[in-house]
């Protein structure tokens, strides 16, 4: 594949789609450098492409180098403002670098374009427990239980932010539940 894509670029070596594949077969065979310089070409050819900025931004998450990740997931959404995975993703890196007020806001941008986006609503309440915003937690917890009342995952956590606000019978509550889905679903030898 990696000739084949090399003989498309060396026939027409204004294809961005060409650069953009070899860099993403090079990236498999974690030809980092080789990458980025396929995409550099790329951007060349075309730099108001955000598909271009997003592998990269792709790329520099292999090479471990967030900060560059999230200077070019941040140029995808200015491509393309209603990207709501370049918002989910710049959450995600915020929230791994603990920088719990960036995250909250992209959390939310994904939340404005997605409603139905329940990992959104879930993370964010993980990050509003971490700052201690337990009410917005608390609702956060709540929404991502409207859209699927099975989220074990939600319940738990909703449960130590009503344990942190001493509700402490609405907190056994979701725990219990939690728990009584979870011996549910390991009795169900046909959905391990």
């Amino acid at each position: 594949a990696l000739l084949d894509i090399g003989k498309a670029i060396s026939s027409d070596p204004y294809s961005v789609e060409a650069w953009l594949k070899r860099s993403m077969l090079r990236a498999e065979l974690k030809q980092y450098d080789a990458a980025l310089d396929d995409l550099t070409q790329a951007i060349k050819l075309d730099g108001q492409n955000p598909l271009i900025y997003f592998q990269r931004a792709q790329l520099m998450l292999q090479k471990s180098d967030t900060l560059a990740a999230l200077k070019d997931f941040e140029q995808v959404n200015i491509l393309d403002p209603r990207n709501a995975l370049t918002y989910y993703n710049r959450a995600l890196l915020h929230s791994l670098r603990n920088e719990l007020p960036e995250a909250k806001a992209f959390y939310r941008q994904v939340i404005l374009i997605n409603p139905s986006n329940i990992y959104s609503h879930f993370n964010l309440g993980i990050v509003n427990y971490k700052m201690e915003l337990y009410n917005e937690a608390d609702d956060n917890f709540t929404a991502a239980l409207q859209l699927f009342p099975g989220f074990v995952g939600a319940m738990v956590n909703r449960s130590l932010v009503r344990k942190a606000m001493n509700k402490n019978a609405a907190a056994e509550a979701d725990y219990s539940q939690a728990m009584a889905l979870i011996q549910k679903m390991n009795q169900n030898e046909d959905n391990p």
